[in-house]
C-alpha cells in the first residue's frame, strides 16, 4: 500500500500545473503556491505527491514542502508538519475516461478549496468550495 504513497503528479487546471515560487506580496509567506504552464520535459518543482498524511508535498533540490493555510489571497507552502491546514481530501468532480476531476478541499478549514484564478492565470487562492466551477477543477496526471 506504501507504493501508492510514492507516486508523484503533475496537478493540473486547464493549461497550467501547480508548483510554488517566492512569495513577493504582503503575506509574506516565503512560498506560496502559484500555477504556471505544465511543463513538457523537466518536471523539477512540478511533482507532488500525496503522504500518508493527506497532505500534498513537493520535493525540490532535496528540500520537502507541503501545500499549506491559506492566507489573504496566497496559499502557502512550507515545511511539511504536523499542522491540520495541510491536510487535504479530493473529493472527485467527476470520474472521466482518461482522467479523473478532483477538487483539493482543505480537511480542517470550513467549506474551503484551492482555486486557480484563470483571469490572473499565475494565481492560487483559498475559495468557497463549489461556487466557481472550474476554477477549482484539478486533474492529477501521474508523472
Amino acid at each position: 500500500m506504501a507504493q501508492h504513497h510514492a507516486q508523484t503528479y503533475l496537478i493540473k487546471n486547464d493549461d497550467r500545473c501547480l508548483t510554488y515560487a517566492a512569495d513577493r506580496t504582503q503575506a509574506k509567506l516565503g512560498f506560496r503556491a502559484q500555477a504556471n504552464y505544465c511543463p513538457s520535459t523537466k518536471f523539477d518543482g512540478y511533482l507532488w505527491k500525496r503522504t500518508a498524511r493527506s497532505q500534498l508535498a513537493i520535493t525540490y533540490r532535496g528540500r520537502t514542502y507541503c501545500l499549506g493555510a491559506p492566507k489573504g489571497t496566497a496559499v502557502q507552502v512550507g515545511r511539511c508538519s504536523s499542522d491540520k491546514r495541510q491536510q487535504f481530501p479530493f473529493p472527485v468532480v467527476k470520474e472521466g475516461v482518461w482522467d479523473t476531476v478532483i477538487q483539493i478541499r482543505w480537511k480542517h478549514l470550513r467549506n474551503l478549496c484551492l482555486h486557480h484564478n484563470v483571469r490572473r492565470p499565475w494565481e492560487i487562492s483559498a475559495a468557497t468550495c463549489g461556487r466557481s466551477g472550474s476554477g477549482q477543477h484539478w486533474v492529477m496526471v501521474r508523472r
